[in-house]
């Protein structure tokens, strides 16, 4: 306190009635105020391509102080993680503020839509040549491809049985060529069946 006076009820300086007059110095503090910043979640099936949410909300910004908040999570294989974010305070003193992060979940589960993967049967008349040999797949997310092994090199008439254009082996790979055929759940190999038929000789 550097200065005092003491008033009496008519308003008058009655400062010198008081000799044993004490000082005591006082301490101002302020304290950090709470600022909340929530990221959203999201949860998809597996697809290859990562996972993202931009929503951002932020709670307790002073009067009109500004910030700016960007999220950066994403998640691409099956699992899950935080989405994180950045924030830019610009020309709003943070140190006036003390963050609290509730942070959404991105999720990606393992993907049970049905990819069926199909040995087209055909039928032709003998001629020297093999069978045509043609694989479909379908329900297969882009960018997402594949490897397929099968039998089948049917030329003659007595190679001819039911399911002799089997897939023995098949494989999903992303984009970087590393296998994902776990992720999922359920895949449908469905063989087929070359026929030959017999050429009439006249």
């Amino acid at each position: 306190v550097n200065s005092y006076q003491i008033f009496n009820q008519d308003g008058s300086d009655v400062t010198s009635n008081f000799r044993n007059i004490t000082t005591v110095k006082g301490k101002l503090e302020v304290t950090k105020k709470p600022l909340i910043i929530k990221t959203m979640g999201a949860v998809k099936k597996y697809d290859g391509l990562p996972l993202r949410n931009d929503e951002a909300i932020i709670e307790g910004l002073d009067h009109e102080e500004m910030a700016e908040v960007v999220t950066t999570g994403e998640q691409t294989e099956v699992g899950e993680s935080k989405n994180t974010y950045r924030i830019d305070f610009g020309d709003t003193d943070k140190n006036n503020y003390e963050i609290k992060d509730e942070l959404g979940v991105l999720e990606v589960t393992v993907n049970d839509l049905p990819i069926i993967v199909t040995a087209l049967s055909s039928t032709k008349i003998y001629d020297g040549k093999p069978a045509e040999e043609k694989i479909t797949v379908e329900g297969l997310p882009s960018p997402l491809h594949y490897e397929e092994k099968h039998t089948g090199g049917v030329i003659n008439v007595k190679e001819t049985r039911e399911g002799n254009f089997e897939i023995t082996s098949f494989r999903i790979l992303n984009e970087n060529g590393h296998d994902v055929t776990q992720n999922f759940s359920k895949i449908n190999l469905v063989n087929g069946t070359l026929t030959i038929n017999k050429r009439k000789v006249t």
